[in-house]
């Protein structure tokens, strides 16, 4: 049995640098179109790796208001923040601005098609899901039972068809259902990568081997794709010691912020850049550096951090 179960916090940033690098490059429509299939691959496993990570983490704190509380802010504010620059720049873009309780919905409920429709923007999903997903695996860690029901919940919900899996996590507040679905691919690669160090080896042949399959379009494998984020994460775990690089632990250390803010700084990279793919690699470059400075600029202003980035309860209370 391989003992070496968790990740220190190094290779924490690291995994979390590939995967921001990651999420931008998919939301760049030059490099990942609806036509090559790009943002649709990235999707299958890009920012499923998010909510996999906590279950490499060796946390065992007890379970507190203030902590949960801490979680709450840490998500919601930023969440908040980017809905009204969201709403904002929607409604400037159609030139109307209308306010009913469909939008509160919308912000309550956290998922992709209510704000879609009510903001102009899906990607504001994470932070209230991650959010619901993080306080879940809190108490699995601490109830056994919970957590065998979670698990249960989650493969059950693996099973779904698209229309009965869209209406399951629409109905539910705050990305909850979401979440219970994600649960699944993190007990799976704690348990997988526990078994033997060589599953970290076999899990990077996996994602190869699904890779292939997707982009030649040979629909082997293709009901095997939902192991692709399992498969891409043991293999993150193997090469992570080697892509141990500042910069790359930079991007990862604040991937909260760049994802914040690097959408709106990649739509307006295309009015910049040629549309062709060294645009697109030259806007993800830009979209990452701007977005890095930008928010190494706020975290280092106390009272901005503590509203856009608050890290506790604490930073909210010096703002009352």
């Amino acid at each position: 049995m391989n003992q070496n179960l968790y990740i220190d916090r190094d290779t924490s940033s690291v995994i979390k640098g590939v995967l921001i690098i990651l999420i931008v490059m998919g939301h760049n429509k030059v490099l990942c179109s609806t036509d090559n299939k790009g943002a649709d691959y990235l999707y299958l496993f890009h920012v499923i790796c998010f909510f996999i990570l906590p279950f490499f983490y060796d946390t065992k704190k007890e379970i507190t208001v203030k902590r949960l509380c801490d979680i709450v802010v840490r998500n919601w504010i930023p969440y908040f923040w980017i809905c009204i620059a969201c709403y904002v720049i929607s409604s400037v873009a159609n030139h109307e601005f209308n306010w009913d309780w469909s939008h509160v919905w919308a912000f309550v409920n956290g998922t992709q098609t209510p704000l879609l429709k009510n903001f102009g923007f899906i990607f504001p999903w994470f932070l209230p899901t991650y959010c619901s997903f993080y306080i879940l695996y809190l108490f699995t860690n601490k109830y056994k039972h919970f957590y065998r029901l979670l698990t249960v919940l989650s493969l059950i919900t693996w099973s779904f068809s698209w229309s009965q899996f869209h209406y399951f996590k629409g109905i539910i507040p705050f990305g909850i259902g979401l979440a219970i679905y994600y649960f699944g691919f993190g007990v799976l690669s704690f348990y997988i990568n526990r078994l033997s160090v060589r599953m970290k080896y076999l899990g990077a042949f996996l994602f190869v081997l699904l890779s292939v399959d997707y982009w030649l379009d040979y629909s082997f494998l293709s009901y095997s794709y939902k192991l692709l984020p399992i498969c891409f994460f043991l293999g993150l775990l193997w090469i992570a010691p080697y892509l141990n690089f500042r910069w790359l632990k930079l991007l990862g250390d604040n991937s909260l912020g760049i994802y914040m803010i690097h959408i709106f700084l990649v739509n307006v990279s295309y009015f910049i850049f040629p549309d062709n793919f060294w645009g697109g690699m030259i806007g993800l470059v830009v979209t990452l550096l701007i977005s890095l400075w930008l928010v190494k600029w706020v975290v280092k202003r106390k009272k901005m951090r503590s509203i856009f980035l608050p890290r506790s309860w604490s930073d909210i209370k010096m703002n009352v």
